[in-house]
């Protein structure tokens, strides 16, 4: 690619477009006459760039939507302790087992902290109103930021 001039910037497809957009006008363009068949070429020209700029749009739009997808997936990390601690008042998905060892899993509101000696729990609502404590130290439970799959 050559190098532009100095003090010279790129115009961007959109500036490019705007640029030559006068000339969609054809025949009725001012320079008709002067220019003659270049008017034909030009919205050609434009015709495609327009066409271009539509396709690279929509393949923009796929591929944030697949790295939005992926972050979901990737950002949906167990919470540290320290983490949950953050989330007063907020919503989190519990994993967590029933006294039979199967799966028990719902949304709770993270209500407060309690401190007994060496031992901290974490007191949660669930949306049946009922509460649950935690423990940083009690194994066979997960926090989320949003449901599992």
């Amino acid at each position: 690619m050559e190098s532009l001039p100095e003090g010279e910037k790129m115009r961007t497809l959109d500036e490019v477009i705007e640029a030559f957009s006068g000339c969609e006008k054809y025949p009725d363009c001012p320079l008709y006459g002067y220019c003659g068949h270049m008017c034909m070429n030009i919205q050609d020209a434009l015709h495609h760039l327009k066409e271009y700029k539509r396709v690279q749009n929509k393949i923009e739009k796929i591929a944030l939507g697949s790295i939005e997808d992926t972050l979901d997936k990737l950002d949906n990390k167990p919470l540290t302790w320290d983490e949950l601690k953050k989330m007063k008042g907020k919503p989190v998905w519990i994993e967590d087992h029933n006294d039979d060892d199967e799966p028990y899993n719902r949304w709770y509101i993270v209500e407060r902290f309690i401190k007994e000696q060496d031992d901290e729990y974490a007191l949660l609502n669930d949306l049946y109103f009922s509460r649950k404590y935690f423990n940083d130290k009690t194994d066979g439970w997960q926090a989320y930021r949003k449901e599992r799959e």
